[in-house]
């Protein structure tokens, strides 16, 4: 008597299981890193790691900002289908600070990596403004810097724009 035995082998599925959870776990980061990288909601600070090495210069500028003792105006306005930005500098006494550097850059909190630089001229003294293209109502980051005579002034303000 011949017996005819037919097997199945057992547990061919387990590696094409493996491969599938691999093979998901792959496709699911590639679309992760592609939405990080694409959205402007998602940023990095700009030179983050340089900052932190140089937070003693930081804190020197803090400093001189102090000594100098001039202050930022700012106030923002719709200007057609534009914005106006403007910044009124004054030093400790109130005086209009005149002849300065004025260099700003700006972004919207939920649109950090779309950040704005530019530079603001001085329409009378002390007051300094620039126009740029209708943007995102809410709150704006907005980082100055002010050099005259060889002395650097920096200040970061917040304000809230919203189209009137």
């Amino acid at each position: 008597m011949v017996e005819t035995h037919t097997t199945k082998k057992r547990g061919w599925y387990w590696p094409l299981l493996v491969i599938g959870l691999l093979g998901g776990l792959l496709v699911m980061n590639g679309i992760m890193l592609f939405v990080a990288t694409r959205d402007p909601s998602f940023a990095v600070e700009k030179n983050y790691y340089q900052k932190a090495l140089d937070w003693d210069e930081k804190r020197a500028q803090d400093g001189a900002n102090d000594a100098l003792g001039w202050s930022i105006a700012v106030s923002l306005a719709t200007a057609g289908t534009d914005v106006r930005v403007a910044a009124t500098i004054t030093d400790r006494e109130g005086a209009p600070v005149n002849g300065a550097t004025v260099s700003l850059e700006a972004f919207h909190l939920a649109r950090s990596a779309a950040a704005r630089e530019i530079a603001l001229a001085e329409e009378t003294p002390g007051r300094y403004s620039t126009t740029w293209p209708a943007m995102r109502p809410g709150i704006w980051e907005m980082r100055f810097r002010i050099e005259k005579d060889g002395h650097v002034f920096t200040k970061s303000t917040r304000e809230d724009w919203a189209p009137r």
